[in-house]
């Protein structure tokens, strides 16, 4: 019995080495290929490998258990080879190591986010009719004047806060009319004024909420300004702390896809919320579970006061998505029709179980903050006036204009249409009642 049992531990040994041979031969190809990075993660798994025989002497089970984990060093190793070297990238029609696939900012580096022409595989918005376009253009414009009357309220004394969408339209009207109202959801951050009217809620939906009537439909008066929710419209309200949207959306789209529903579920968001780490814990889950989530970035240059320079190492927000294994897309988020193209085929891929995106639209706000933030202590007039001549609403009146799906008869017909929506919504709800008293804690707590 112990001259079979040295004989079989002879084989396996021999095996073995023929094993650790072919392993070394491979090791010195890669070496030779990439040089000094294999080396180290040759000579770390060899090591380990050495330290593993030592102990085969005391049990062979402990040998094969290590020797599985040298094997496992070297094929991470060699995975993260192939990965750096560009292999997994140029898979992806994105570009060669030297020139997209490292940015360099500051001595840091990162994976380069797509552009609109290497994410798009169909002209969208070439699809669109007049009625549709002209329906866009209408949505940003009562979305501007809604905003500039919240604006004059605050100022008069009459509400207590506003956060602007001033700036913003184009890429909320954009993913709005890419989405399904009433059967996609929505998930909004405090600016998504055009985004909630673009689905479908009135300028009194809005309107209510501003001055915390009992008939407000994100929260019946209990919640601050900017905290929209509908649930007819599918749009969830959101709460206070900034990011936290963000894992709830992924949530609703996990709960669709048990449900083998093909709902699409949309999360908006300043870059500032990047910092968080709910953004990041989202992404990571919505990417491990392939969720239908579009994870919106509106980025508008600063978190509050702070600029991006001091919020990422990185060059783009759209730059993380390949990180957590879903594409990562820039845009011009001024343009209207870029911006609805990059969302309906982030859209159409999520509906389809392709699988979550994020997008960055980058845009930038004319006005403070909020109501309560003075803008001259971090940015320059300048500035902001030359962003002034990048208007959205701006831009897509001169296409439709050049195209003859405008007129100036018909955009002096709009602006007459929006005021008047404006003007009775703002009516009704400062004549709104308020909630009573005794119905503060009502529905957490039901009917005492």
């Amino acid at each position: 019995m112990v001259t079979h049992g040295i004989i079989a531990r002879r084989e396996t040994l021999d095996k073995r080495r023929a094993k650790t041979s072919e392993v070394w031969e491979t090791s010195e190809v890669f070496r030779r290929r990439r040089g000094k990075t294999i080396g180290v993660g040759w000579c770390f798994s060899w090591w380990f490998a050495q330290g593993a025989m030592g102990i085969t002497i005391a049990n062979g089970d402990v040998w094969y258990t290590l020797w599985l984990a040298a094997l496992g060093c070297t094929g991470a190793v060699r995975k993260f080879n192939r990965r750096v070297t560009g292999d997994v990238h140029a898979a992806q029609g994105c570009g060669s190591i030297n020139d997209d696939f490292h940015r360099t900012r500051e001595g840091g580096t990162a994976m380069s986010a797509l552009r609109p022409n290497q994410f798009v595989t169909h002209d969208y918005a070439g699809d669109l009719s007049n009625d549709q376009l002209l329906a866009m253009l209408e949505n940003m414009m009562l979305s501007r004047k809604l905003d500039e009357r919240m604006w004059v309220l605050n100022r008069q004394g009459k509400v207590p806060f506003h956060i602007s969408a001033m700036g913003h339209e184009a890429c909320q009207v954009g993913m709005a009319f890419a989405m399904r109202p009433g059967y996609d959801w929505l998930h909004p951050y405090y600016r998504d004024i055009a985004f909630n009217l673009a689905l479908g809620a009135t300028p009194t939906d809005l309107m209510l909420p501003l001055f915390g009537k009992a008939e407000d439909p994100s929260s019946g008066g209990r919640q601050m300004p900017a905290h929209f929710g509908n649930s007819k419209l599918r749009i969830v309200s959101g709460s206070s702390p900034v990011t936290t949207q963000v894992p709830q959306a992924a949530g609703i789209a996990l709960a669709a896809k048990l449900r083998q529903l093909d709902e699409v579920v949309v999360t908006t968001f300043g870059e500032g919320s990047t910092s968080q780490g709910d953004f990041h814990e989202g992404l990571n889950w919505a990417g491990i579970h392939k969720l239908a989530v579009i994870f919106l970035c509106q980025n508008n240059q600063y978190a509050i006061s702070v600029p991006m320079s001091k919020q990422m190492a990185v060059e783009n927000v759209a730059d993380r998505g390949a990180a957590y294994g879903m594409p990562g897309v820039i845009y011009d988020g001024n343009d209207v029709l870029e911006a609805y193209n990059v969302s309906a085929e982030a859209v159409a891929r999520a509906r389809r179980g392709d699988g979550p995106s994020l997008l960055e639209a980058k845009t930038y706000r004319p006005v403070p903050h909020s109501s309560d933030d003075d803008d001259r202590s971090y940015r320059s007039r300048e500035e902001v006036e030359e962003w002034k001549h990048k208007d959205p609403i701006q831009r897509f009146e001169k296409i439709l204009l050049a195209r003859g799906v405008l007129t100036t008869a018909m955009r002096d017909e709009i602006a007459a249409r929006v005021g008047a929506q404006v003007d009775a919504a703002t009516e009704y709800a400062m004549a709104a009642a308020y909630p009573k008293p005794e119905d503060a804690l009502f529905p957490v707590f039901g009917k005492m």
